[in-house]
């Protein structure tokens, strides 16, 4: 929807996806699309593998719904006043991927035991790896 709106819109006679700070805008979303893909396969494959994936998904649930916010949000500003308007779905994305960071807890209480998951692992193994995808690597 984005890419689609900057390749068209023109400005001071320039398109929006020729201009270097649109092009870094897309960049950066490319990169957390690209994370948040990496993340899901890892996870998949955990799953695949029986493995416990408790600190996995309060990982992914506070990244992913940060990101798809962030990204959502890119695509709104992108468009401008249009983007805010009912003349695209970007608001009521905007709205309905907001309320994603509230389902199964907030943010903070995933990033709190994420948190403790990772000292704890020091504790027990001197090493964080376990918390942080390291075991897929032994």
């Amino acid at each position: 929807l984005a890419a689609g709106h900057v390749v068209n819109r023109v400005t001071f006679g320039e398109r929006l996806a020729d201009r270097q700070g649109v092009r870094w805008m897309f960049a950066d979303c490319a990169a957390e699309i690209y994370k948040a893909r990496l993340m899901l396969l890892h996870i998949a494959y955990k799953a695949e593998k029986g493995m416990d994936l408790r600190q996995e998904n309060g990982i992914a649930k506070v990244f992913l719904a940060n990101m798809v916010h962030q990204v959502v949000d890119t695509a709104l500003q992108l468009h401008g006043a249009l983007g805010y308007s009912h003349d695209t779905p970007l608001a009521r994305w905007y709205t309905a991927v907001r309320s994603q960071r509230l389902v199964d807890g907030p943010d903070e209480v995933h990033r709190w035991r994420t948190g403790a998951n990772v000292i704890k692992a020091f504790e027990k193994y001197g090493t964080t790896a376990s918390a942080c995808g390291g075991e897929l690597f032994d």
